[in-house]
């Protein structure tokens, strides 16, 4: 039996979550325990996490996924072993300078 019907399905950022959530008020269990992750574990604001989506993007080659550029702006790595980790999603190898780039991109908005 199906209660609803998906019309879009896309990722979204922990900082766009939380702003979603931000104002909604009578929240069942399952809103308030993700409004209460989104608060923790938010590390950008929506401009900026919106702007580092963006710039990732715009690449040259293109090779990230919406949903790897959704996971890089929500764990934030700190270092490029980090950056490598979320990276291995994609089944590609990237050069040293390539993550080299994407790591000083993220670091930008940090």
């Amino acid at each position: 039996m199906k209660d609803f019907e998906i019309v879009e399905e896309r990722y979204i950022t922990i900082p766009e979550v939380k702003e979603l959530l931000k104002g909604k008020k009578d929240m069942v269990v399952e809103e308030k325990t993700t409004k209460a992750y989104a608060n923790r574990f938010s590390k950008f604001t929506v401009k900026k996490a919106q702007d580092l989506k963006d710039e990732l993007q715009s690449l040259e080659d293109r090779r990230l996924t919406d949903e790897v550029i959704t996971k890089i702006i929500d764990i934030a790595p700190q270092d490029e072993e980090m950056l490598k980790l979320i990276l291995q999603m994609t089944k590609l190898s990237f050069k040293k300078e390539e993550i080299s780039k994407i790591m000083n991109i993220i670091q930008k908005y940090m």
